[in-house]
């Protein structure tokens, strides 16, 4: 289905699509777009060896069932998600969250699970009113309990605090209305959107659900398993209390010795303080004893399994309000259950109220009058009704950013603006297909990748564009594609045998150079981006990203050249193919190209290599030298750094 519409559009044109890929390329390509990893020399045996009509389905079905396809395509959705693990300024009511890394688990959890798209969307906003998922699936609710969090002051006024939580109810519109939507609905906060049909009232309705929403951290077990423990979180509470005399007691104590000892080395102490003295070290010899204790038995509590009760940032149905203590200090109080109608900021401007506007949907959505949210804050009834086969936005957006990831641009390409100033799909008719087929299989986004990657448009090869489409937006060739730091990184961790591909877990630090995790458990942060991220484009993790920029800079070639991390890789590398690839020049070649290229050299490689390694004084210290720098240099390559 997907053939016709893209070949009727290019014979249209007098175009002619480009002749298929071969199957190395293929097979990377293919590799890439589902697991963000270069296929392993026994995967291109495997598949190569297979010459069935349904080798290449084989392929794509075993990459499906790769758990490293939820990492590649979780990534993708940390993106809309803006997922982070911090804030630009921490303090009291916006630190950092320290169990972000269970709802990037979750997320990639989710997708190797295949979890329906719509239910993807309506457990992430409202998991905590689904009886059917429970305490263990409070990790989803991080798509807006990790949102960002601006500073805030008991100190400043009280409209500036107001304005603050304002401002973060824009973010919270904004991922929904962006990241869902495909719509710019942020833009009406200050009045009605000047190019689509969404008004203020529509924006301070949406508002209003989060105003009654507040971000904090949940038990992801159950009452029962945590009452199971609580007991001896009880007695360690209790012995907590009581160390706080004896502390007491000894740092008096400890001072006392102090002044004692300074009298005695003075001279100026008599058979008094000399007794005190004794007395004193005595006695703080046996509270020394009682408080280490009363410490071992803390201790001893805490060994006790499930003692700490695992917790995720999350959200809970409580009303945030700015109040006045005094004219020069305010608080933050939280009401349970009891949700909030905003009014309409005039201008944005939280001094000037206009009309009370009821929780609701957008209006252009309703057939008629639209239907108030009642349930709670109205999360789960937004969930819904986006997450809705009647909603004719939802579904297009996500089947667009789908084909985005693998042709390198979206059939609309402002994949997060599908109104008025966004752009127009290049082949309407084929996104209204493919979403309602999507839809129809249960919006399952694993049926949405067959479809696109068995189609002849994903399998033609790459080629230079006719002069009749210089952008290829008819799709006459397939578009050559720079991978992302992490495909990047996790490529040379893996063709270098150092990739650690353990799943889940707490994150790491990205600019550690012994860090050899999938850099998808690398710690993301508003507040410091690692400097490996930031520097091949990762995406400002404190706002939605519609699609990420490519540029080009010398700094990402001195990484490549210089940086610990791939000095680190080269070596690795160079030891792998003294042990794995062969003993001539040109079998640890042949080696080399189908690790890092998935292809054999060619007769040119073969000779630069010869040239290279040969010119090399005959020692075994020169020779280890001079396969690191070809390895090196193979990394630093544009043949690895893309995909064809």
């Amino acid at each position: 289905m997907i053939d016709a519409f893209v070949l009727a559009r290019i014979e249209k044109l007098g175009l002619r699509p480009a002749k298929r890929a071969d199957r190395q390329t293929l097979l990377r390509r293919v590799c890439f777009d589902l697991t963000g990893l270069p296929p392993t020399i026994g995967q291109q045996e495997k598949f190569l060896a297979d010459q069935s009509p349904d080798a290449y389905l084989k392929l794509i079905n075993r990459l499906l069932g790769s758990p490293h396809y939820g990492e590649r395509w979780g990534r993708h959705w940390l993106d809309v998600a803006r997922y982070s693990e911090d804030n630009t300024n921490m303090g009291p009511f916006n630190g950092p969250y320290d169990h972000a890394w269970r709802y990037r688990d979750w997320v990639v959890s989710a997708i190797n699970a295949d979890v329906p798209y719509d239910q993807f969307i309506v457990r992430q906003l409202a998991t905590d009113f689904l009886p059917e998922t429970g305490p263990a699936d409070h990790a989803a609710l991080g798509f807006q309990g990790l949102a960002p969090s601006y500073h805030k002051e008991v100190a400043l006024a009280q409209v500036v605090l107001e304005n603050r939580y304002a401002d973060e109810w824009e973010d919270r519109i904004d991922a929904i209305g962006r990241g869902l939507l495909g719509l710019t609905i942020a833009c009406a906060r200050c009045h009605d959107h000047k190019y689509d049909p969404v008004t203020t009232e529509d924006y301070y309705a949406l508002a209003g659900i989060f105003a009654s929403t507040r971000q904090t951290t949940r038990p992801i077990i159950s009452a029962d398993e945590i009452a199971k423990t609580q007991p001896a979180r009880d007695q360690a509470a209790c012995l907590q209390k009581q160390l706080a005399e004896p502390e007491k007691n000894k740092t008096a104590l400890t001072k006392e010795i102090a002044d004692l000892t300074k009298s005695v080395k003075q001279k100026k102490s008599d058979e008094s303080i000399t007794d005190r003295l004794g007395k004193a070290n005595r006695e703080l010899a046996q509270l020394s004893k009682q408080i280490a204790k009363i410490k071992t038995d803390i201790s001893a509590l805490k060994k006790t399994p499930g003692f700490e009760v695992p917790v995720a940032n999350s959200v809970t149905e409580e009303q945030v309000r700015v109040e006045e203590i005094n004219k020069d200090r305010m608080k933050i109080v939280y009401y349970a259950n009891k949700p909030r109608d905003l009014n309409i900021f005039v201008r944005g401007d939280a001094r000037r109220l206009g009309p009370i506007v009821k929780r609701r949907f957008l209006k252009i959505f309703s057939n008629g009058d639209s239907i108030e949210f009642s349930n709670g804050s109205g999360r789960l009834e937004l969930a819904r009704v986006i997450a809705s086969r009647d909603n004719p936005l939802t579904g297009r957006v996500a089947v667009n950013r789908v084909w985005m990831h693998h042709f390198g641009v979206g059939l609309v390409d402002s994949p997060s603006n599908f109104g008025a100033t966004g752009s127009a799909p290049s082949h309407p008719k084929l996104l209204d297909d493919l979403t309602v087929r999507f839809m129809e299989n249960g919006w399952s986004l694993k049926w949405l990748h067959r479809e696109i990657l068995l189609s002849s448009t994903y399998r033609q090869s790459a080629s230079t564009s006719p002069p009749g489409d210089p952008d290829n937006r008819l799709l006459s060739h397939f578009n050559r594609r720079r991978l992302g730091v992490e495909a990047f990184r996790d490529s040379v961790l893996s063709v270098c045998g150092r990739l650690d591909d353990s799943l889940a877990g707490r994150s790491s630090d990205a600019d550690d150079a012994t860090f050899s995790r999938r850099t998808i458990y690398a710690t993301v942060s508003r507040h410091k981006l690692s400097d490996t991220l930031q520097t091949f484009d990762f995406p400002d993790p404190a706002i939605h990203c519609a699609q990420r920029v490519h540029t080009t800079t010398p700094l990402q070639q001195m990484f490549i050249l210089n940086s610990p991390f791939m000095h680190q890789q080269s070596i690795a590398l160079a030891k792998r193919i003294e042990c794995e690839g062969g003993t001539t020049v040109d079998e640890r070649t042949t080696f080399l190209h189908r690790l890092l290229f998935a292809r054999d050299p060619r007769p040119v490689d073969l000779q630069v290599a010869r040239d290279f390694i040969t010119q090399q004084p005959a020692t075994d210290e020169a020779t280890k030298r001079a396969w690191q720098r070809y390895a090196h240099a193979l990394l630093s390559s544009n043949e690895f750094f893309y995909v064809d």
